[in-house]
């Protein structure tokens, strides 16, 4: 009777490859993201600010998750974590989030397909902050989501095309 060796597979080459994965997309990372979560975020900063003179603030959903001590006023970046799941300093997203608010003013200005002028209504937290020509391009309502550094996501909007859904403000992370 032939008796057959079964081969175990060793778990070992696997996460070692695995590991040497997220090593390189974690060194792939740009200052822009994406970032896997709040941790890779923090370690980016911390490495990308080591010898540094200058002080460096980051910001995640508009509360400050990073600082590094310095000389000078602090450099601030922003991060929001996407409708993806991945963290960015930009969603690339009609409704957001966004900081400074002219950013969201230029995302529904490129929307509308009016880069340079401005054809649409945008309000506020209720206010009027930009006159448009007329209704057909639309009516957008920016709402401010309250942190350390306020930030704000669309809340609605109403185009000839029907109307567009906003998104709630983002958790604390």
């Amino acid at each position: 009777m032939k008796t057959s060796t079964i081969k175990r597979f060793s778990p070992l080459p696997a996460s070692l490859l695995l590991s040497l994965f997220l090593a390189q997309s974690a060194a792939a990372q740009s200052a822009e993201g994406p970032f896997f979560g709040k941790q890779a975020l923090i370690n980016y900063w911390a490495t990308a600010s080591q010898g540094s003179t200058w002080a460096t603030r980051v910001y995640l959903n508009g509360y400050q998750t990073f600082f590094a001590s310095g000389f000078g006023p602090a450099s601030e970046h922003f991060y929001f974590q996407c409708q993806d799941g991945l963290i960015r300093s930009n969603c690339n997203s009609l409704t957001g989030p966004f900081f400074p608010t002219y950013t969201a003013q230029d995302s529904i200005n490129s929307f509308v397909g009016a880069s340079n002028t401005p054809y649409t209504f945008i309000y506020q937290d209720g206010s009027l902050i930009q006159v448009g020509f007329g209704p057909a391009f639309g009516r957008f309502y920016l709402k401010t989501c309250y942190a350390d550094r306020n930030y704000v996501v669309l809340d609605s909007a109403w185009t000839v095309y029907g109307s567009i859904s906003g998104i709630a403000c983002l958790p604390r992370l």
